[in-house]
């Protein structure tokens, strides 16, 4: 396998994003770059990518985005607007792009998200196409489209998990199940320093610090951590919020009015607040297994998940057993029940390791075919702006 080409939704701080560029850190002792070149939206700015590009030739491009992950719940505006887009995407590869993987030789596509789905029909059909799925995909018409092109037109299909592997169980020689590559041996370190950390955005250190990491706004679920704060009477939990807003600042300020709230808004680096933090939350109304589920348990931290009656408890059992606690999804009484009983208890006994790095480096270049010689990075720009 000669040249394999990335095309990534987004290079923001997402999961999804710094899932892919700690992979490409962790490759560098594995592949040579020898010709870089990386598919990414026009749209995006991330500080970690803007060090990939000062080494490799690179390309923008407007990339197709598609809503059908659980909990999205787009405007109608805005999805039509995505929806023109993806078409436009479909039919500039079709006509233009293809002949740029042509021309360099690329060998295999990697496609860093399930919301890039629409371009398997209108790639090379002899090149290896690779697609990683992170989202449970949901039950509307384009999400059954999604997962039947996924079907027929991918050639591996990565999960992060069990439960997002579902769709395409049957399909057992495709499936590889590679949980998202994470290193957490920083935050471990600092947790020495608690106290100090704590000191830093006055939280007493007395505390119980509860940790919830995502874009605030619907999807997270953070309409219904506000129920929630309307209940917990107790002055002694505080709740360390990160992340940007979704779409406006209202819930920010909604959110910021409690005194047992600390919001930090966007941060590079999160190892500060899981070292200074005694438990994780999702908030959502289904069950999530996300990036900061893992993160907290390989920085020693338990975490507090939504479930449903419909939703598979085997997957918690098999990939994360003790280390989990659940509540009824949507049920502001059960989740603060666990919240006390966490705090109260301390019955839990954290994870032995602090990072899957090298586990998961090795199943993704298998993913990907045999170890590759060198590996190109694809990246797509605007008429008359093509890298150099």
């Amino acid at each position: 396998m000669d040249k394999v080409a990335f095309i990534t939704h987004t290079t923001d701080k997402g999961g999804a994003s710094e899932s892919f560029l700690t992979v490409m850190k962790a490759l560098s002792d594995k592949i040579t770059y020898a010709d870089h070149l990386l598919i990414y939206p026009e749209t995006n700015k991330n500080d970690a990518y803007a060090a990939l590009k000062d080494t490799m030739p690179h390309f923008q491009w407007r990339l197709p985005f598609s809503w059908i992950f659980r909990g999205a719940e787009p405007g109608i505006h805005r999805k039509a607007y995505r929806m023109v887009m993806e078409g436009f995407a479909m039919f500039a590869f079709l006509f233009k792009y293809n002949k740029i993987l042509a021309r360099e030789q690329v060998r295999t596509i990697y496609l860093n998200s399930i919301v890039l789905w629409c371009l398997l029909p209108v790639l090379p059909q002899h090149l290896n196409l690779v697609i990683h799925i992170r989202e449970t995909v949901d039950d509307s018409l384009e999400g059954k489209l999604a997962v039947w092109t996924i079907r027929h037109f991918a050639d591996t299909i990565i999960a992060i998990d069990a439960n997002v592997a579902k769709p395409f169980a049957d399909l057992h020689w495709k499936v590889k199940i590679i949980p998202n590559p994470i290193d957490m041996t920083r935050a471990r370190g600092l947790r020495e320093r608690k106290d100090m950390l704590r000191s830093r955005i006055e939280v007493p250190k007395e505390n119980f610090v509860v940790a919830f990491i995502a874009p605030v706004g619907q999807m997270k679920g953070h309409p219904f951590l506000l129920k929630a704060l309307e209940k917990i009477k107790t002055d002694n939990i505080t709740f360390v919020l990160a992340g940007l807003p979704d779409h406006n600042n209202i819930l920010v300020e909604k959110l910021k009015a409690y005194q047992n709230i600390k919001y930090l808004g966007e941060m590079g680096d999160v190892s500060n607040i899981y070292a200074l933090s005694d438990l994780v939350i999702r908030c959502e109304d289904y069950l999530p297994l996300g990036r900061t589920v893992w993160e907290g348990m390989y920085a020693g931290l338990p975490a507090l998940l939504p479930i449903r009656p419909q939703d598979d408890k085997s997957v918690i059992i098999d990939y994360l057993g003790r280390y989990i606690y659940t509540y009824t999804a949507t049920n502001v009484i059960d989740f603060i029940k666990w919240i006390y009983i966490i705090r109260d208890y301390k019955i839990f006994i954290p994870y032995p390791e602090s990072n899957n790095i090298t586990e998961s480096k090795n199943k993704f270049i298998s993913a990907l075919g045999e170890s590759p010689s060198k590996i190109s990075i694809l990246q797509y720009a605007p008429p008359g702006k093509m890298a150099q």
